[in-house]
């Protein structure tokens, strides 16, 4: 699932700076373009995106 990946990442890189929150958002961002409406709706109720 990509929350898990997605989870993962933040783990991995949660003390590496903002080069790696970079990283994150972008790697979010294209598990979002994989996955469509559903993954962009949860993303708006995980983190209040309007």
């Amino acid at each position: 699932m990509w929350q898990s990946s997605h989870a993962f990442f933040c783990l991995r890189f949660k003390d590496h700076g903002f080069e790696s929150e970079l990283f994150i958002w972008f790697s979010f961002i294209f598990e979002i373009s994989r996955f469509g409406v559903g993954a962009t709706e949860f993303m708006q109720f995980q983190f209040g995106i309007s």
